[in-house]
């Protein structure tokens, strides 16, 4: 790992806790090190760009693959930079547009799950019910045959929870108005 800090008593006090892995680059000389590097973050706070495409483009003609990422706000990194063969450059603005994108992602995933735990609960609802009428389907049985029991699971399998819910309200009403008529 390679920085260039321009502040030489941040430079001192990062040397002190971490100097074994950065290896620290003149600020000056930041554009003679830009072919070795594959990857180029930039976060100052400076009010104006601290790499210019003309210079990099100078340096940057052996045509490797190069990521450079602009974490300032203004931005540090000449947005031209981004027009060099092989150089991609990500700022600020393309980290909120990801950011807005994967949270769409994950509100229409949201919806999608939502959507299947209703589907599920309504499912699950539905075979409860039929399980604390069961009854209902052996006098059905008993009334009309095994055509009966074909019939009632039919209803069953094809209708949402409400309607097959007041479906076995309808059957179970004739079915007792029958057995009061006896």
């Amino acid at each position: 790992v390679s920085a260039t800090i321009r502040s030489h008593k941040i430079a001192e006090g990062i040397a002190g806790l971490v100097y074994k892995r950065i290896f620290q680059i003149p600020y000056e000389a930041r554009y003679d090190f830009l072919e070795t590097a594959s990857v180029v973050v930039s976060a100052t706070k400076s009010p104006h760009c601290t790499l210019d495409c003309s210079l990099a483009r100078e340096k940057l003609q052996d045509g490797a693959k190069r990521l450079f990422i602009d974490l300032a706000i203004p931005n540090d990194i000449d947005e031209a930079i981004g027009t060099i063969e092989n150089v991609e450059l990500k700022n600020i603005d393309d980290f909120k547009k990801l950011a807005l994108e994967n949270n769409g992602r994950k509100r229409k995933s949201v919806r999608q799950a939502e959507k299947i735990l209703s589907e599920e609960l309504a499912s699950i609802q539905k075979e409860l019910f039929f399980h604390e009428k069961s009854f209902l389907a052996e006098k059905m049985r008993k009334k009309i045959g095994p055509g009966g029991m074909k019939f009632f699971y039919s209803m069953k399998k094809s209708l949402a929870f409400e309607e097959f819910k007041n479906f076995m309200v309808i059957i179970e009403n004739i079915l007792d108005d029958e057995q009061v008529e006896q």
